[in-house]
């Protein structure tokens, strides 16, 4: 799923994501941040953060064994996962692994995209556990409404 994805602040401190299938004008921000909620501001306190151009996909993590959203604003990943699945011998993304890495921090952080071999013996594994969330009613899509992709409000 492709959507824009900016940060909203409630007067208590908390923070959460705002996201819209259509990239939005500051004045379809301040109508769905409401009455309750403040755009968060960028780290020199200057202006509001950027909306940004976001995916999401589900994932199987090999750490839990279940099914999880991976979501993604990092240009840098974006355009690797692109250039990826550009490549003839990795056109069918869903038959790699990829392994995400995280270096430095703040303003010099890097992020790397490496696809990597999927093993047989992991298969009825990943199969079982997408299974199970499509079975309970995974849909990503519920992300653009503030809900839970694995169980309906």
């Amino acid at each position: 799923m492709e959507f824009w994805e900016c940060w909203g602040e409630a007067t208590d401190g908390s923070v959460r994501p705002f996201r819209f299938a259509d990239e939005p004008s500051p004045t379809d921000i301040d109508e769905e941040l409401g009455p309750d909620y403040t755009r968060r501001m960028n780290r020199e306190g200057t202006a509001p953060e950027p909306v940004k151009f976001a995916i999401a996909v589900p994932v199987y993590n090999f750490e839990t064994g279940s099914v999880q959203v991976m979501s993604l604003t990092q240009k840098s990943l974006i355009k690797e996962l692109d250039q990826v699945s550009q490549t003839e011998d990795y056109s069918d993304l869903l038959a790699w692994d990829f392994v995400i890495s995280k270096s430095g921090s703040q303003l010099t952080t890097e992020y790397k995209l490496l696809p990597a071999p999927r093993k047989a013996s992991t298969a009825s594994a990943m199969d079982a556990a997408w299974g199970k969330a499509k079975s309970e009613g995974f849909n990503v899509c519920r992300l653009l409404v503030g809900g839970n992709p694995f169980k309906e409000a």
